[in-house]
């Protein structure tokens, strides 16, 4: 296990034995940016094994650390600390009355938030689009989660979607409408349905953001 400001002790032999000439400055990001967390330990692990042939180089600034791997960048910025705010929640789908409502909640889990937090300053080497963003943190993400379905949900709450990321990747779901004030979806079984306990104007926000 790891504590604040430690590194544990597997995490110090997989380095060495990767010997990476980076090793005082790899160990140096984990202390910082992990908060004493285990899981940026067992990351960068896995980061420092798959560089022995992708040649991971890792870049130390004054105001933070890139790990550079092909494909992709890990930024840690020193001046943000990795407990932002990011959402994916559970779609509940009613039927009342011959209304269909979809009634979201917040899935409450650190780790997935952590991890979020991660992906979220993940950007592809080189050139930079949407495209080649969503591939590199899938890129990422692949490293170590087999699921793809939860891959595809980190990326969308990476990206401010994550309340809708269930909804996005539902092969039910056909279409998506923001009004002002409401989300609905088209659902191939039950038809038009709305989406409530979401931020529309967030969403929305974000969907226009990631437009322009």
């Amino acid at each position: 296990m790891a504590a604040e400001g430690k590194v544990d002790v597997d995490a110090i032999e997989t380095l060495s034995a990767c010997g990476s000439a980076n090793l005082k400055t790899v160990v140096s990001i984990i202390r910082r940016s992990g908060n004493g967390k285990e899981f940026i330990n067992k990351l960068l692990n896995l980061l420092i094994k798959e560089g022995v042939r992708s040649r991971l180089r890792v870049e130390l600034f004054k105001e933070g650390s890139i790990i550079v791997m092909d494909g992709f960048s890990l930024v840690l910025d020193n001046a943000k600390s990795l407990n932002g705010q990011f959402n994916i929640s559970l779609p509940n789908l009613m039927v009342r009355d011959s209304e269909c409502v979809i009634e979201l909640h917040r899935i409450n889990n650190d780790y997935l938030k952590y991890v979020t937090e991660l992906t979220s300053r993940v950007v592809p080497n080189g050139e930079y689009s949407l495209s080649s963003l969503l591939s590199s943190r899938e890129r990422f993400l692949s490293l170590f989660i087999e699921d793809p379905m939860l891959r595809s949900s980190l990326i969308l709450a990476s990206l401010g979607l994550g309340d809708l990321a269930l909804i996005i990747l539902s092969q039910d779901v056909e279409d998506i409408f923001i009004t002002q004030d409401s989300i609905y979806i088209n659902h191939a079984r039950y038809g038009i349905c709305r989406v409530i306990g979401v931020d529309t104007q967030g969403i929305a926000g974000q969907f226009l953001r990631l437009a322009t």
